[in-house]
């Protein structure tokens, strides 16, 4: 039951998400970024950037790389769902510890699905299924990154997984400020900031940014 933000688009969405404020101060309303504090309100991939970590961000919606994760040396990649997850599973297993700190990765087909075919709708499911596939072979690409690595030198790593979505939706869209499309969710798993059972009381779109910064130090 994570709430996101009352103008339930893209824009506001992931912005509130990864700079951890609401759009009363990130001022994106829209999937417009031009009025985009990002100098008082970095993102927080930006700041692992800043804190001199290695940051990859892998999106299928464009204007997240473009607006939201535009540090210098932050690798950034586009693509379909497939595609981005089989080329983040192959940076975690093939790039060492030096080498990769933080990976943000977005995948859209579950949204293009609610569009096209209506929200839990049979495409819809199947969507999310196909999505719900995709993390299982991430969360196996990382189990087998961390034994080579125990393997190989004996350091054991500490990742952060956190899953969510920035809007609901209903029909066939969502933008509206209206429980089924304000209403996400958030899943975490691994980390010195997760425990296990349900979070009370629930979170916001706006802690999952200090949550991800907390787990890495900064």
């Amino acid at each position: 039951n994570m709430q996101v933000n009352d103008v339930t688009i893209s824009g506001p969405g992931w912005t509130s998400i990864c700079a951890g404020v609401w759009r009363s101060k990130h001022r994106v309303a829209s999937n417009n970024f031009a009025q985009y504090t990002s100098g008082v309100f970095p993102s927080f991939l930006t700041r692992a950037a800043d804190a001199g970590l290695r940051t990859v961000s892998a999106c299928h919606w464009a204007p997240i790389n473009d607006n939201l994760h535009t540090h210098e040396t932050t690798e950034r990649i586009g693509g379909e769902d497939e595609e981005l997850t089989m080329c983040v599973c192959e940076m975690l297993e093939r790039r060492g510890t030096e080498d990769l700190d933080v990976v943000f990765l977005h995948l859209d087909d579950v949204d293009h699905a609610g569009h096209s075919h209506g929200w839990l709708s049979g495409s819809y499911r199947e969507a999310v299924h196909a999505t719900d596939v995709r993390i299982g072979k991430l969360r196996q690409a990382l189990e087998r990154r961390r034994q080579a690595i125990e393997e190989a030198s004996g350091a054991e790593e500490s990742w952060l997984i956190v899953v969510t979505t920035d809007h609901g939706g209903s029909g066939f869209s969502h933008g509206r400020n209206v429980p089924e499309e304000r209403t996400s969710f958030v899943v975490i798993a691994g980390g010195s900031s997760a425990s296990s059972g349900v979070l009370s009381p629930a979170p916001t779109a706006c802690d999952l940014a200090p949550t991800a910064l907390a787990h890495l130090g900064i």
